[in-house]
């Protein structure tokens, strides 16, 4: 089977996600069967370019954006329905997530958001009750519950997860910063309903995905809802 992927830009090619590079794969079980290397190349690629387009973006386009991923993030039945929804703190011009944060908790749901262990390199799930007195800036420069305030909650609390990530396709592929810090949490079964947020840039065809990259049941973007399993817009 042939696709598109990924080969290393030249300069005047920085402003196109995929350069036309004819290759043959083999997919199986939605996953692509290459080299490790070589998926672990194509990937820092992509990164490279969804994080230079993304940087570009005003402070006026992320609100704007972020306002309206909201909208319809809010209106998928699995959000409504959850009473325990783990939610990504945003950080630099990520699809901003403060708001929803809020949101959730003087809604009567019960918030859970990150704390990552640097050292032990995973993430933990802690309780948020109040937004603006209870995070402090942790690892990588984002905001995490103070010491005081840190309330641990089980993957399987959690109902809906909220992720982040740079590049996204719509089979539920999803490309993170490259910590595999979700992945190993997620390693754990049952999942929680995940949902990925993003700008519609950040959408691809088709991600180069290794074994271990856990796949995502809903990505919201300003102009599409996408589930996953349909891969159907609304």
């Amino acid at each position: 089977m042939t696709l598109w992927l990924v080969r290393a830009p030249t300069e005047q090619q920085n402003q196109q996600l995929l350069c036309q590079t004819q290759v043959n794969i083999t997919i199986t079980t939605n996953k692509l069967i290459l080299n490790e290397k070589d998926i672990q190349y194509k990937k820092n690629i992509i990164r490279k370019l969804i994080r230079k387009k993304r940087d570009k973006l005003t402070e006026t386009e992320v609100k704007e954006k972020s306002r309206q991923i909201e909208k319809k993030l809010f209106d998928i039945q699995r959000v409504k329905e959850a009473s325990i929804i783990m939610c990504y703190v945003s950080y630099a011009k990520e699809a901003a997530t403060h708001s929803m944060i809020k949101h959730l908790i003087a809604s009567g749901k019960k918030a859970a958001v990150p704390l990552v262990c640097k050292d032990r390199r995973k993430i933990l799930i802690s309780e948020l009750r109040d937004f603006d007195k209870e995070l402090a800036v942790g690892a990588y420069g984002i905001l995490e519950p103070k010491k005081q305030y840190i309330r641990p909650l089980a993957l399987e609390d959690i109902q809906v997860i909220i992720m982040p990530g740079l590049a996204f396709d719509i089979t539920g592929g999803r490309l993170g910063y490259g910590g595999g810090y979700y992945d190993r949490l997620l390693e754990i079964k049952p999942n929680p309903y995940k949902i990925g947020l993003a700008y519609d840039f950040q959408l691809v065809d088709l991600l180069p995905l290794s074994l271990y990259d856990v796949k995502l049941d809903n990505i919201v973007t300003e102009q599409k809802n996408i589930n996953c399993h349909k891969q159907t817009t609304f």
